[in-house]
């Protein structure tokens, strides 16, 4: 059972428009660089199975329907916390994705529900006044638990599986994506020492598995987060798979909103150390 604290604690309403514009410039670059390949794939009209696909057959219609849908993403950037352009935003996404050439990856299918999860927050903050302050209040923090209970079921179902996977146990599966070139940057791609490559598996593995246990810690809580920004920073640049990694990150500023004390401490130690090698 949720604990009363947890539910009536405080949280920060900046570290929820954080995640929101996080969310919304993703949305906005992917529109910009998945532009010419999309309006390829409509304009061969081998979008026959989407919805609305008469209508993005055209190139023009893509071209107004993306022009529509970035100026909502700037909106969105602007006002994170209004409940009306959440709207047009969320139906963007969605029918972004639909017509998606590559729609079944895992950035896209976080993608929407993110989207979602911007929606909700937005009406129970819209809504907030209606009820009395802490009914809305604990509507909002509740919502936020929910949502880190679902980022951590998306790191265990991906941690269960590696653990079961015997050549992500004795890094062979991460020896391989390592030597893609598909995934890894050409510059990066070198030989790397068997024992590393391991310690980095099973570090994964470790880490996705416990997510969803340790990130209510509060002693552990700090040191988590930064191996998760380190881990998604990696999968974004080094892995060439941008739009997942940012996509996690910005769903820890929702973890930041509801522990925003633990943001405080983590600044506070990185500040004594800095001290601390500096003197």
């Amino acid at each position: 059972m949720l604990s009363k604290r947890l539910l009536i604690s405080d949280y920060s309403e900046a570290g929820i428009d954080l995640f929101i514009r996080s969310v919304s410039l993703i949305f906005l670059l992917k529109l910009i660089f998945t532009y010419e390949i999309n309006n390829q794939f409509h304009s061969l009209k081998l979008a026959h199975n989407c919805i609305f696909n008469g209508l993005f057959s055209d190139p023009n219609y893509y071209f107004a329907f993306c022009s529509v849908a970035s100026v909502v993403s700037l909106f969105m950037l602007l006002m994170p916390g209004n409940l009306f352009v959440s709207f047009p935003f969320v139906i963007s996404v969605l029918i972004f994705l639909s017509h998606s050439l590559n729609f079944g990856n895992g950035s896209d299918y976080l993608l929407g529900s993110f989207s979602a999860s911007i929606l909700i927050i937005n009406f129970f903050r819209f809504w907030k006044s209606s009820f009395t302050r802490i009914t809305g209040h604990v509507f909002i923090r509740l919502f936020l638990i929910l949502f880190i209970i679902q980022l951590g079921f998306i790191y265990l179902y991906s941690g269960l599986d590696k653990l079961l996977t015997p050549e992500w146990r004795d890094g062979q599966a991460f020896y391989g994506i390592l030597s893609n070139e598909f995934y890894l940057i050409p510059s990066l791609n070198f030989q790397y020492p068997r024992w590393l490559i391991i310690i980095i598996s099973w570090v994964v593995i470790l880490f996705e598995t416990f997510f969803i246990f340790l990130i209510w810690v509060t002693s552990v809580r700090g040191f988590l987060l930064i191996i998760g920004t380190i881990f998604h920073l990696i999968i974004a640049f080094a892995l060439s798979i941008p739009d997942l990694g940012l996509l996690m990150l910005g769903g820890y500023f929702l973890i930041i909103a509801i522990f925003p004390d633990d943001l405080a401490s983590v600044r506070n130690k990185f500040s004594k150390t800095y001290k601390w090698l500096h003197f």
